[in-house]
């Protein structure tokens, strides 16, 4: 019975370890739109390029992976060079010329900032356009843009 036990403590530890350090690609992001859009991931990477939002203490950083890169939009500080694991919700963002999913993403920013308590929703509209107009200047918006809002501060096993 102590054996079974150890071996069922054993599993249990190892999953507890494994499993929040499990991250998808951003290749496989990219692939399958309408699965991870509108969905929270698990990323790892590396920041390779970081911008701050003008006037506010939002950003924008490039997350590097094997396997590609991503915008990440983000209220938490990050250095360039540096490695992170990040919990984050994945937007598909075409572009300036469908008003409806500009509108979407915006509303969805602007959700975000008050979630996180960073803005009262007033404000949080407008700053949510301000950074989807940056968001889209630092991107190429006419071949689609993906980027991600990260949710919160990880940075538990980064391997």
């Amino acid at each position: 019975m102590k054996k079974h036990l150890k071996k069922y403590l054993f599993i249990v530890l190892l999953i507890i370890i494994i499993g929040p350090v499990s991250a998808v690609s951003i290749i496989r992001i990219k692939d399958s739109p309408t699965r991870y859009n509108g969905k929270t991931v698990r990323l790892r990477g590396q920041v390779v390029f970081k911008a701050g939002i003008p006037f506010t203490d939002l950003l924008v950083y490039k997350l590097e992976d094997k396997t590609g890169s991503i915008l990440v939009f983000s209220a938490f500080p990050k250095d360039r060079d540096e490695r992170v694991s990040i919990k984050a919700e994945v937007i598909a963002y075409i572009g300036e010329d469908n008003e409806e999913q500009r509108e979407q993403t915006i509303e969805r920013i602007s959700d975000y900032l008050v979630e996180k308590d960073i803005l009262e929703r007033e404000q949080a509209g407008k700053v949510s356009e301000i950074s989807l107009r940056f968001i889209t200047t630092i991107a190429n918006a006419a071949t689609g843009t993906w980027f991600v809002i990260e949710q919160e501060r990880s940075g538990f096993f980064i391997l």
